[in-house]
């Protein structure tokens, strides 16, 4: 079985909006980046790694501030060394894994003025970036194992998993059958679509790490 792990991310400004994330062998993901990335966790006193938290030196990375209680203070240059410390060593494990890439951006400016001006796009793409960025993941990975899988003489079935997001995954869910019917090339493998808790399911972070540096 393949698993995709897929979060979505969007810069500072807001100007970009990405979903992203790593396509891997499950036992690849089991036995080679999951127990890595529980180490390194426990080596820098983390319960989760979280991009964003990292860059800020907020929430669990307030510790390698000089005084974690104050986290609105200016990062000073010792601090930022600190962090990106952490940082690159979490990088360091995804490119090291035996896992693929995959992901979307959509520039939000562009979005919402398409769906401003034309109504038709506007219900075609739900309203919200998340469905096309997610859509385009999901195509590409299904291409892929598709792909892998002809020249293999393999049948491995993709599986997704995605971080938990109220706001999109039930309507993500409801169209996943409509989207396998119009992409039946990218479908051929594809197996089920969940959305879990990304502190439960620590490869989550993993595709949070890929879909914030490429909204960045």
């Amino acid at each position: 079985m393949i698993a995709t792990y897929i979060d979505e991310s969007y810069d500072s400004q807001r100007r970009v909006y990405c979903v992203a994330g790593y396509i891997g062998n499950l036992f690849d993901w089991a036995l080679e980046l999951e127990p890595n990335w529980e180490k390194a966790l426990s080596e820098y006193n983390l319960e989760y790694f979280r991009s964003a938290e990292c860059e800020s030196g907020t929430g669990q990375f307030a510790q390698f501030r000089d005084d974690p209680s104050d986290v609105r203070a200016p990062l000073t240059s010792d601090e930022k060394a600190r962090l990106r410390e952490v940082k690159i060593k979490f990088v360091d494990l995804c490119v090291d894994a035996t896992i693929v890439g995959v992901g979307a951006v959509v520039l939000t400016k562009d979005f919402d003025a398409l769906t401003n001006e034309d109504k038709e796009a506007a219900k075609l793409l739900n309203g919200h970036p998340y469905f096309i960025c997610q859509q385009a993941t999901m195509m590409e990975a299904g291409l892929l194992i598709s792909r892998v899988n002809k020249a293999r003489g393999t049948h491995d079935v993709l599986c997704f998993v995605c971080d938990q997001n109220n706001e999109v995954s039930g309507r993500m869910k409801m169209s996943f059958d409509e989207f396998m019917e119009k992409n039946p090339e990218s479908a051929e493998y594809m197996g089920s679509l969940n959305y879990e808790d990304k502190r439960r399911f620590k490869m989550l972070q993993v595709a949070d790490l890929l879909a914030y540096e490429s909204a960045k």
